[in-house]
């Protein structure tokens, strides 16, 4: 527990805060502040990106939230100012604001309208720890913020995350909940391993009938939603502790590698993402713009036949929902960049050859 003690107090540095709380995952963190903020017998709306990990919207659900999606700007992966002011149009009561890849966005500019107009502002800097908004350091803008030390992030504990704010009263409230909170017992491997196997087998749906694909995910977010609650491992704490003392040179290696990507894959038909200046890369991330879902899966595959690491995360959360309406939502750009997207690893697992390695077999698969 005195480590434990020790890395709240390292992070409430590192991230300008007063309080931290440690976590099994940052996504139990957002279901504790959402079951902590839920308004009695009324129905309460969070707005959030669909371009996103599933885990966020299945906290929102497992708090009995409503989630109100909002559509991505493709060259950058974040929520465009246009989308925001739709959000505020939707009588929501709080905001989820993810910096999506580690790119930096708005976060200054957006909590300072959710502050004026009484909403509350979540700040997800889950993939972006070390990254920055004019001077001011990701993680330091919501009323609370979200990070993260889980599997390939930047500092990778292989699991634990944290909430962090300036108000103590709830950081107080995140903790007894988290006390009388009754965690299931159960094999979660297993458990984890059956929800990616269906969830594989509905995205290959996609190379072949979109319809029948986003017919298949419908529903499957409640399948997830137990994998959310997990007991804070205080073991983590000395690992996570040590990996911090070198956040700089991980922050300096991941925008080098970054770089090296974007200069390596110059003059092929990929489009690097917009990062902003001080974004910490969690990927490196392009776009091929105008390919097709069965165009995306093929590259893929003949580039991860050829030993090298590829990601196309997201598929769009508003898919997983149950009800037509929420499938066919008219939300074109996240689905746009969806199709498109291609990841590459810039964690400790990546070095110049490696790079390199990589770049050459897209530029290849991609006959350039």
């Amino acid at each position: 527990m005195n480590k434990t003690h020790e890395l709240e107090q390292k992070i409430c540095l590192l991230t300008e805060r007063a309080e931290a709380v440690m976590l099994g995952r940052a996504a139990w963190g957002l279901f504790a502040l959402l079951s902590v903020w839920k308004k009695t017998n009324s129905s309460s709306k969070i707005a959030m990106p669909s371009f996103l990990c599933q885990s966020p919207l299945a906290a929102v659900l497992l708090a009995g939230w409503s989630p109100e999606f909002l559509d991505v700007d493709p060259l950058t992966g974040n929520v465009s100012n246009a989308e925001w002011d739709r959000a505020f149009d939707q009588n929501i009561d709080a905001v989820l604001f993810v910096h999506m890849f580690g790119n930096a966005s708005n976060a200054d500019i957006i909590s300072a309208q959710c502050r004026a107009k009484n909403i509350l502002f979540i700040e997800d800097a889950a993939q972006a720890l070390g990254a920055s908004i004019e001077s001011k350091i990701c993680g330091s803008f919501g009323d609370a913020s979200l990070i993260s030390f889980g599997h390939t992030k930047l500092v990778n504990a292989g699991g634990g995350g944290a909430i962090v704010t300036n108000d103590e009263k709830l950081a107080k409230e995140v903790r007894n909940f988290g006390l009388k909170y009754a965690f299931l017992d159960f094999d979660r491997q297993k458990y984890a391993e059956s929800f990616i196997k269906k969830f594989y087998s509905c995205r290959r749906l996609v190379t072949s009938s979109l319809s029948e694909a986003k017919y298949s995910f419908s529903g499957i977010i409640f399948d997830y939603k137990n994998l959310i609650s997990l007991k804070w491992n205080c073991h983590l704490a000395e690992e996570i502790l040590k990996k911090l003392n070198n956040l700089p040179k991980l922050v300096s290696e991941s925008r080098k590698k970054n770089d090296l990507y974007v200069s390596e894959l110059k003059g092929s038909p990929l489009v690097p993402l917009n990062f902003s200046k001080y974004s910490v890369p969690w990927r490196s991330v392009f776009r091929l713009p105008g390919i097709d879902w069965r165009q995306q899966f093929d590259i893929s595959e003949s580039v991860r036949k050829e030993g090298v690491d590829i990601s196309n995360w997201y598929i769009p959360s508003h898919w997983m929902m149950d009800g037509l309406n929420s499938r066919n939502l008219d939300l074109r750009e996240t689905e746009q960049l969806s199709r498109e997207v291609f990841q590459f690893w810039v964690d400790e697992t990546a070095n110049e050859v490696s790079i390199k390695h990589a770049a050459s077999i897209m530029k290849k698969t991609l006959g350039c």
